[in-house]
């Protein structure tokens, strides 16, 4: 791996900046910012290898997702959704019949944009010029679960989502939960993953992967978990790489790369049921997210962007922060 960082801003001494999010859009590859600086959107170059800030109008620019859509670019921040038509060069907020509040991963199913926020579903069919709320939040009823987790605050944190055929998604601080109308009603689809604790169906799912007709979730200190029943049950995916936190997951050709909070990045060349680790660690950062783009492997830090043109197995170790290359 070698960081690309050329073009980012420099913070503080001693502070760092949080990439928290990655996209690609066609050919052009997106990076996210969040934490106390609020970078925002940059966007990457491929001529000159290097970041330009593309923050016009976007009055929040502490970036939890993205999600493209209609030739439109999406990002959910703390204060709602907001959508450039021109790759980042001028952006508009598009919450009408939204509460103002932090808004979780965003995902595209069947022309329909979907996101979760303080436990309610929010659907567009206009490309993110209005939205609704699903019929029913994620808080499950009393028959679904214990009564003692009822009110688990953890169930209704919506960490991401996913789309498989016509069923949504959504994982949870407290588990997984399930759509088969598009987000109007959800049901509790934690079953075979570990057993959560204060109040939550099971612990917190990180990132959720469809890779062919397999869903993958990477659920906290526990590892991989896939389900072939569109979400209806869990399964361990592999004992490698247990009482880990997988935060991304990505298929290159017959390969899948799981990053890890704890351990880098990890191959499979058996679709999940055994990983071995690249050989790349990022001392000192955590990983936030990874993305793939044509050959390339990226790496979304606590402390800037890192490249592979190798599927992870090296990287250049960098000292000098976010100064150019």
């Amino acid at each position: 791996w070698r960081p690309i960082n050329r073009g980012l801003p420099s913070p503080p001494k001693d502070d760092r900046k949080y990439v928290n999010t990655l996209a690609v859009s066609g050919d052009t590859l997106f990076a996210g910012f969040a934490g106390h600086w609020n970078f925002g959107v940059f966007r990457f170059d491929s001529q000159s290898q290097s970041w330009t800030e593309v923050n016009n109008g976007l009055l929040d620019r502490n970036i939890n997702t993205f999600a493209v859509s209609g030739g439109k670019l999406f990002v959910g921040t703390e204060t709602g959704v907001w959508v450039s038509a021109n790759h980042g060069e001028r952006w508009k907020s598009c919450n009408s019949g939204m509460n103002d509040q932090s808004f979780g991963e965003i995902v595209v199913r069947h022309n329909r944009l979907l996101t979760g926020a303080g436990g309610v579903v929010y659907a567009s069919v206009d490309n993110g010029n209005t939205w609704t709320p699903a019929k029913d939040s994620l808080e499950p009823t009393a028959l679904q679960i214990p009564p003692e987790w009822g009110k688990g605050a953890l169930n209704k944190e919506v960490n991401c989502l996913a789309a498989i055929n016509d069923v949504v998604i959504a994982g949870t601080g407290g588990g997984v939960f399930r759509s088969i109308d598009r987000g109007q009603t959800w049901e509790g689809a934690s079953q075979g993953l570990p057993h959560g604790e204060f109040g939550s169906l099971a612990p917190s799912i990180n990132t959720l992967a469809v890779i062919g007709a397999k869903i993958f979730a990477g659920v906290d200190d526990c590892g991989l978990f896939s389900s072939d029943d569109l979400g209806r049950s869990w399964t361990e995916a592999s004992r490698d790489l247990r009482e880990l936190t997988v935060i991304g997951l990505v298929r290159k050709g017959e390969k899948l790369f799981a990053a890890t909070r704890e351990d880098g990045v990890f191959v499979s060349l058996e679709q999940g049921r055994h990983w071995k680790a690249t050989g790349a660690f990022f001392s000192g950062k955590e990983i936030l997210s990874l993305a793939g783009i044509g050959d390339h492997l990226l790496a979304g830090t606590t402390n800037g962007i890192y490249l592979s043109t190798d599927e992870g197995e090296n990287r250049m170790a960098s000292g000098t922060g976010f100064t150019h290359l």
